[in-house]
């Protein structure tokens, strides 16, 4: 009775030992995973002064609001030319001078999170109409657009510009252009396509100011990413790939990808909000990949935050849903895009502000 007693017990011993050891190298393997796994983007949001404008807001009351708010890694901010350079040859930086000391302002009460900024410049930039170039520029040089960049005044601008922010111990890197591959509808003409050797050009203009900062090319995409993939068709009536990921990919230091699920000719009869972030998250992880097999990252420099103006097809729940996703593309960073608005509803800032949190963490 005895012997038996110490042998049961000695089972015991080694079936809860090995237990243990097991639990212990599970875990290892759980924590080794875990620190495998791709570390949480870099979060914040686009902020133009246009649009805050627009809405009845002061742009740099607001861009304070959102800061305090939302707590950001990254904002990008534009250089708008027609702003910046109202008479030709003369530049005054104040509007974009006053958002960043409103970034530094923020900065200086919060030295745990210093906000990081993305300046663009470029004759497209944010936010609609997309094209923004001074009156004194003669209509005949406006259409096609690429015109505009040949000219020696743009690139003035491109240098004055890069030379005045080069230094600033708030820049984090450069976008040259919004979207400039794509066939944007604007306001202005019908051809407002910069090609990959004009971007090019400007780049190199931009790296021999300043050798630190890298530059970001943006781009859309199509709705999925088998017919981003595909080749053209010729049928008139075939649908087209949109947008220009894997050439925006070639020519900058960083990709760009701005990504809409429902715009202003979305038919979401033909599927959901929800199942086309599904299809976005299949290309942000492909582009990723190929990003990454390139040496550079991928950045979304717009993800939708909001409905398209006018509509109603983008929800707060589909804002959470995306983020929930997007969180594991692969994608370094992750701007917000449509902010401002947010000021105006409270429910609309506290899924933003979930929405940041889920992107974070």
């Amino acid at each position: 009775m005895t012997w038996l007693y110490f042998r049961s017990r000695h089972k015991l011993i080694i079936f809860i030992g090995v237990v243990l050891l097991a639990t212990i190298l599970i875990l290892q393997f759980i924590g080794t995973q875990s620190a495998k796994a791709d570390p949480p983007p870099q979060v914040g949001f686009s902020f133009s002064p246009k649009a805050a404008e627009w809405l009845g807001e002061d742009a740099n009351s607001a861009l304070k609001s959102l800061l305090v708010q939302l707590h950001p890694d990254v904002i990008r901010l534009p250089v708008y030319w027609d702003i910046v350079e109202t008479k030709k040859g003369v530049f005054d930086f104040s509007e974009p001078n006053s958002m960043l000391q409103t970034v530094e302002n923020y900065n200086s009460t919060h030295p745990k999170q210093q906000v990081k900024v993305i300046l663009v410049i470029g004759v497209r930039n944010i936010d609609y109409p997309e094209v923004y170039v001074p009156d004194w520029v003669p209509n005949t040089e406006r259409d096609p657009l690429a015109e505009v960049t040949t000219d020696p005044e743009y690139s003035d601008y491109l240098k004055a510009s890069v030379s005045e922010y080069a230094k600033s111990k708030l820049l984090m890197a450069w976008q040259i252009e919004n979207e400039p591959l794509d066939n944007s509808p604007t306001i202005l003409g019908t051809n407002v396509v910069i090609s990959q050797s004009n971007i090019a050009g400007d780049i190199n203009l931009i790296h021999s100011i300043d050798t630190s900062h890298r530059i970001v090319v943006t781009t859309y995409d199509s709705s999925t990413l088998s017919l981003d993939l595909s080749p053209v068709n010729p049928d008139p009536k075939a649908a087209k790939p949109a947008g220009h990921p894997k050439q925006a990919l070639q020519t900058g230091d960083v990709l760009g990808m701005d990504v809409y699920v429902a715009t202003g000719d979305t038919n979401l009869n033909d599927a959901s909000a929800q199942k086309r972030s599904d299809w976005k998250m299949d290309e942000l992880k492909y582009w990723g990949t190929k990003a990454r097999q390139s040496g550079k990252e991928l950045w979304v420099t717009e993800m939708q935050g909001a409905s398209w103006p006018g509509k109603n097809n983008f929800t707060t729940n589909d804002l959470l849903y995306s983020a929930q996703l997007y969180r594991k593309a692969g994608a370094n960073m992750v701007l917000l895009w449509g902010v401002e608005s947010w000021l105006q509803s409270p429910s609309w800032m506290s899924a933003g502000q979930q929405a940041r949190n889920l992107l974070a963490n």
